[in-house]
C-alpha cells in the first residue's frame, strides 16, 4: 500500500455506502489530497476544498471535474495533501487518540 501511495498524485474513494473510512485517513496521512464521495464519516475527515473534495455519491461528472482540477494544479494538490496530513496527525494519530482518551478519564475521575 505504501508503494502505491508514494506514486499517487491524488487518492479517490467512490463508495456508495461507507462507515468511517480508514482508507481516507491512510490517504491523507500519506500527504495526498482526496476526492471522496460524501457518504458515511467522510465529512468528519475531509475539509471541503482544504484537504480534498467531497462529491455526492453517484455524481461522476463532479468527481471527474474535481480530479482534473487537482491534476491541473499540482501546487494546490500538494498544499491540500500537506494540510490533510497535518489534520490526520493532530486529530486521528495514536497520540491524539490517547490524549483524548486520557482527558476523558481525567474528567470522569474528577466527578
Amino acid at each position: 500500500m505504501a508503494e502505491l501511495l508514494a506514486v499517487s498524485e491524488i487518492c479517490v474513494l467512490s463508495s456508495k455506502a461507507e462507515g468511517f473510512s480508514n482508507s481516507i485517513l491512510e490517504y491523507m496521512a500519506a500527504g495526498r489530497p482526496v476526492v471522496v464521495t460524501e457518504v458515511g464519516g467522510a465529512r468528519e475527515v475531509v475539509a471541503e476544498g482544504e484537504t480534498g473534495y467531497l462529491v455526492p455519491s453517484g455524481d461522476d461528472a463532479m468527481m471527474a471535474e474535481r480530479l482534473v482540477a487537482l491534476l491541473q494544479d499540482p501546487e494546490r494538490a500538494r498544499a491540500m495533501g500537506a494540510k490533510g496530513k497535518r489534520l490526520v496527525e493532530s486529530k486521528f494519530s495514536c497520540e491524539a487518540q490517547l490524549s483524548r482518551t486520557e482527558s476523558l478519564y481525567d474528567r470522569l475521575l474528577e466527578r
